[in-house]
């Protein structure tokens, strides 16, 4: 289940249209979304699902790589 929020701004500075909401996928419990509002967000409840992630996580400092992504894509964090 994923959360996505839609609170920037336009380069112009102007707020983004549909902005100020955080979009929640239909497997995220009502427990999560009544906290979210409680907290002050503006939840609104999609259907399905939406995005994807996949990442890698640069450490110069200790020269560590860190990857990762999700069971719904079709990536794979692999390192040598």
């Amino acid at each position: 289940a994923r959360i996505r929020h839609l609170g920037s701004a336009q380069p112009t500075g102007k707020p983004a249209d549909g902005s100020g909401y955080v979009h929640i996928e239909s497997g995220i419990s009502d427990d999560v979304a009544k906290e979210l509002e409680k907290r002050g967000h503006r939840v609104v409840r999609s259907v399905g699902g939406f995005g994807g992630y996949q990442g890698i996580l640069i450490n110069h400092d200790a020269g560590v790589l860190h990857g990762a992504t999700e069971p719904r894509k079709d990536g794979a964090a692999i390192g040598y």
